[in-house]
């Protein structure tokens, strides 16, 4: 798994600090109700007088989770940007810090053994220089390690390099040096790298392509026997000057997926774009030039990117949401056949101005990361991270995640990574013994729980009780211990602690959805119970007394009335001289209107009696039996 470092460092916002609550709120859905006014249900509230809580509102879970560990170098250099840069590969993290010894740079690999986190070791190249820039971007997988250092001078100023490591017994070795042939002074390769199996990719944001400067490129190698050479180099095809492609890399597989920082038409500036590369019997062709359907100039789109399969996901960190200045977005696309499609736009649900949502990606399978670098978690710009999980086609935030300790201007969230069940989040401006060094936190994620609810007594067929009902809520967790339940009515502002089975005697239909979360901080998506009650008994009426020729159609004008219950089931009977003759089965019929039903009459010539019987959905049956007059001529 790779994640690659930022095209340039961000600028910390000054603003105001805001107060606000470590949950974030999910969004509220519409209310189901009967037409008639029904009684409340009588719901369990408890009272929280937290930061953030209104006294008496429903407290909601804590939904911030835990770190595994917080990661740091032994460094004392101000601004190092230990964190800048971050990747994860089962048990082992490395984490990019390129402003180390004057600009030099480093990286620092820690290694898991049971949940313990140990620096294992520092890794430099072999011909460190001031100014390198060694950590600017990483990337790691298995036992080898890609270092870029887009500032490397070797050949040229700034003209840069990817450093390989491979790890030997649990040692570190630099195993190659890898560079451009066709190298230019100011290429910056190495702004991004990735890793998949045997093959890299290495951008170059500013190589001159054409006449075209800073158009940038992306260069594929491939190894072979511990050796990696160069297959392809390559560009977009509506490449133009400063469009900066190359600014981030990400791959899976024989895909790549590659952003730029801007675009131009002409000398126009217009909303920058992604290309999908594919590479078939080694030769890599672009397959689509992807887009936001609601791009904006400068609104950082493709600044952050992951592919995954045939999905990918690409940030847009400085894109106003309904308004909001710099919120920021991600948008989602899947591939079917050579055809990418936006799928869904993702925010945060507590998103807010400033927080550059999407300034890095990671994703995996169902699995996406996306830092806010910005967000006044507990104070401005100390930065978080969501998870996002889909289900079917819905995307659905699980989790947020901050550091134990953050601070004001952490920027956590600028780098993220994910393998497996393990989460790496960089957070380059922390401060480490009052020094702003940097650090990065591993988490641990996993499944969210599983809540199921009953209702006693059991609803007959249709989803009906007739009287009042019990809901239980029991909650499992595959991985993890469940922390809490929490319930509210569809559409409520607040959720209610789940502590006991909760009695519901409202009448009509009542909506509710439920959630748990687990000790990790994975957060349930809502679910829904539906919960119908009717103690109330139909009352039917026959409007109009009927005559009829016999053989000829006769028809009936009937209601039935109930207070709660949509519809009922309906029949006539109709008598002669207090003796049962005839039943004409209506069926379903809506409750609370008037009817007509016709039929064939065959009976003998006569007055006959006919009543009107009804049974609502709940199972009640008619309180009163409404009757009138069949003549048959």
């Amino acid at each position: 798994m790779e994640v690659e470092g930022h095209s340039r460092p961000l600028a910390l916002f000054v603003g105001v600090a805001l107060l606000l609550c470590a949950a974030p709120a999910l969004l509220a859905l519409t209310a189901s109700a009967p037409a008639a006014a029904a009684p409340a249900v009588n719901l369990p509230t408890i009272s929280s007088a937290g930061a953030g809580q209104a006294q008496g509102a429903p407290a909601p879970l804590a939904l911030l989770a835990a770190e595994q560990a917080e990661l740091t170098g032994p460094l004392t250099t101000h601004d190092a940007y230990f964190g800048y840069s971050v990747a994860v590969s089962g048990d082992t993290v490395l984490v990019g810090a390129y402003r180390t010894d004057s600009w030099e740079g480093s990286a620092y690999v820690f290694v898991r053994t049971g949940a313990t986190w140990a620096q294992q070791q520092v890794l430099l190249p072999a011909d460190a220089t001031y100014w390198k820039q060694f950590g600017y971007s990483v990337a790691l997988e298995d036992d080898t390690a890609l270092i870029g250092a887009n500032a490397d001078d070797e050949l040229g100023n700034d003209r840069g390099a990817v450093y390989v490591f491979q790890r030997t017994g649990g040692v570190w070795t630099q195993q190659q040096k890898l560079a451009a042939p066709d190298f230019a002074t100011g290429d910056q390769f190495g702004t991004g790298v990735a890793f998949s199996g045997d093959t890299a990719l290495v951008g170059a944001q500013v190589h001159k392509v054409g006449e075209n400067s800073g158009q940038g490129a992306v260069y594929a190698f491939v190894r072979s026997n511990g050796v990696w050479t160069l297959q392809q180099e390559f560009s977009a095809s509506d490449g133009g000057a400063a469009d900066y492609f190359g600014t981030r890399v990400a791959l899976d597989g024989d895909t790549a997926l590659v952003g730029e920082q801007q675009q131009h038409s002409g000398a126009d500036v217009i909303p920058s774009a992604a290309y999908v590369f594919v590479r078939s019997s080694g030769t890599w062709t672009q397959q689509a030039k992807v887009t936001a359907s609601d791009g904006e100039v400068r609104d950082d789109y493709g600044a952050a990117l992951a592919v995954s399969g045939d999905t990918a996901i690409i940030g847009a960190p400085v894109h106003d949401v309904a308004g909001v200045y710099d919120q920021g977005q991600a948008y989602v696309y899947t591939r079917s056949g050579t055809v990418w499609t936006e799928r869904a736009k993702l925010t945060a649900s507590d998103g807010a101005g400033w927080d550059d949502f999407g300034a890095d990606i990671a994703l995996q399978g169902d699995t996406a990361i996306i830092g806010a670098l910005g967000d006044d978690v507990d104070a401005v710009d100390q930065g978080s991270a969501y998870v996002f999980v889909r289900s079917g086609s819905a995307w659905n935030q699980q989790n947020q995640l901050a550091a134990s300790d953050g601070a004001w201007g952490d920027q956590f969230g600028t780098a993220v990574a994910i393998d497996g069940d393990t989460v790496l989040v960089g957070a380059y401006q922390h401060l480490v013994n009052t020094v702003r060094v940097g650090a990065a936190y591993a988490f641990a994620i996993g499944d969210p729980p599983v809540t199921a609810a009953s209702v006693a007594p059991v609803p007959n067929a249709r989803g009906w009780n007739k009287g009042p009902v019990t809901v239980t809520l029991s909650a499992t967790d595959p991985d993890s211990a469940v922390a809490g339940t929490e319930y509210r009515l569809l559409g409520a502002a607040g959720w209610t602690t789940y502590a006991a089975p909760v009695p519901v005697s409202a009448l009509g239909v009542s909506a509710y959805e439920y959630r748990s979360v687990d000790v990790d901080g994975d957060l349930e998506a809502p679910k829904s119970l539906t919960v119908r009650i009717d103690t109330t008994r139909p009352v039917t009426r026959a409007l109009a007394s009927a005559t009829v020729a016999r053989y000829h159609t006769a028809t009936l004008r009937l209601r039935v009335n109930d207070t709660v219950a949509p519809k009922a089931k309906v029949t006539v009977r109709i008598y002669r001289n207090g003796v049962w003759k005839k039943t004409l089965p209506l069926g379903l019929r809506a409750t609370n209107r008037d009817l007509r039903y016709s039929f064939t009459c065959k009976l003998p010539r006569g007055t006959y009696t006919w009543r009107v019987f009804a049974t609502d959905l709940a199972g009640n049956q008619q309180r009163k039996v409404g009757y009138n007059r069949l003549v048959v001529k």
